[in-house]
């Protein structure tokens, strides 16, 4: 084969497919899978071409550098999915530490307003006790008023029949002085 040269090493050129799967977009997948095709047609094409030892340990040091790099990716999303799990946990517990802490203050809460309700109540059966004694003594003090008047109205009665029966001892006393006088007088004179 005259005139034919093969080249050993040649420098790669990319197919459209290659661009356009490197570019992104709707059909990426597609051209995904037809770049995967078109890598393994490629990789039988230098199979079949038996290029060498040099572009064998090329390819070796590709799929040795894509299983370190798989690798690190998998170690990489291992430890982010640690990470993750961590921060859902440590926040898990926080939330319910905090979800506790507000039932407990909660309950708290609840206990100061039970005893404030019964302590009000109470003081509500204590002031309705209170009234009823109140009302029970301003009974009495209105009947020991009425009772009061009355006795004044005794008293004076009293006072007013005192006064006449002092009046009337007084003039009785008067006779009778008048009467004493008389009779010592006539006994005086009799003795005379």
């Amino acid at each position: 084969m005259a005139g034919v040269s093969i080249d050993t090493n040649p420098t790669p050129s990319l197919p459209p497919d290659f661009s356009a799967a490197l570019e992104g977009g709707e059909g990426f997948l597609k051209r995904l899978g037809v770049l995967q095709q078109a890598k393994k047609d490629a990789d039988a094409a230098v199979e079949q071409l038996n290029l060498g030892r040099s572009v064998a340990q090329a390819h070796a040091e590709a799929d040795a550098a894509i299983t370190q790099k798989r690798t690190e990716a998998d170690k990489y999303a291992t430890d982010a999915k640690a990470r993750a799990d961590r921060l859902v946990a440590q926040a898990s517990a926080k939330a319910k530490a905090l979800v506790d802490e507000a039932n407990g203050k909660a309950e708290q809460i609840k206990a100061m307003a039970q005893a404030l309700h019964d302590n009000a109540a109470t003081e509500h059966a204590r002031a309705a006790e209170l009234k009823q004694q109140a009302q029970q003594v301003q009974q009495k003090v209105t009947a020991d008023a009425a009772a009061a008047v009355s006795l004044r109205q005794q008293l004076e009665n009293s006072m007013g029949e005192a006064r006449t029966a002092l009046q009337a001892a007084n003039a009785r006393e008067a006779e009778f002085k008048t009467r004493l006088k008389k009779l010592t007088d006539a006994a005086r004179q009799a003795t005379e």
